[in-house]
């Protein structure tokens, strides 16, 4: 009930009641970026101009199934995200690195 009750809430709440864009808890506008010391008002959580647009190109992309990325797609976006690690000077053991495996 209480999912539907503040959804209730909203449709049928005066409309001078309420704050476009407000996060609203217990029908009152909250604060919606909360960050510094005992979480005081502050601007962590808020995004770049940059990082909403990539997000809005992202749901648009995504949103239309001619335009999804294949599973094989999502993989190479998602290493490209990977830091690059550095090449190493000596070679790894891989037996001794991996240890032995037991599948069930």
């Amino acid at each position: 009930w209480q999912g539907a009750e503040g959804i209730i809430w909203f449709a049928v709440a005066p409309a001078e009641r309420l704050q476009g864009g407000a996060f609203y808890l217990d029908r009152s506008p909250c604060v919606k970026h909360m960050a510094g010391p005992f979480f005081t008002e502050g601007s962590f959580t808020k995004n770049s101009v940059q990082e909403v647009d990539v997000m809005m190109d992202q749901l648009e992309k995504w949103s239309n199934v001619d335009s999804r990325p294949t599973t094989g797609q999502q993989q190479i976006d998602r290493a490209k995200m990977l830091p690059l690690t550095a090449a190493t000077s000596f070679s790894v053991d891989m037996s001794a690195f991996m240890g032995r495996w037991f599948v069930l």
